[in-house]
């Protein structure tokens, strides 16, 4: 599948008081208001893999692409979205590539 770490749970999440939460669910904000600034085909495929669940194959056939070269637009949006998120977050991963902490945007 092509399933990523990025959590927008919503409701659970919004009632967790920030500091309980976990750091990558912590992005939720972040990314929310910095996915409408990534290009429509990068948002596209991020949210119908990772944030709706949708498999790489079943977007691929959706859009007529061959299953590589879905699984390269999923992987460039998400540097794409992971370099955005590093430069108006300010976030950091640790040594095992997780998100360990980050700084919200606050302007859109």
């Amino acid at each position: 599948g092509c399933h990523y770490p990025i959590s927008l749970r919503g409701g659970v999440l919004a009632a967790m008081p920030t500091e309980d939460r976990p750091p990558v669910d912590a992005l939720d904000t972040c990314i929310e208001r910095n996915l409408p600034d990534l290009e429509a085909e990068d948002r596209h495929i991020i949210d119908a893999c990772d944030l709706q669940g949708q498999t790489v194959r079943a977007y691929a056939e959706a859009h007529e692409l061959t299953l590589a070269a879905a699984k390269s637009r999923l992987l460039r949006a998400r540097k794409r979205l992971r370099d955005r998120l590093i430069q108006n977050c300010q976030v950091r991963f640790d040594e095992a590539g997780q998100v360990c902490c980050h700084i919200p945007r606050t302007s859109t």
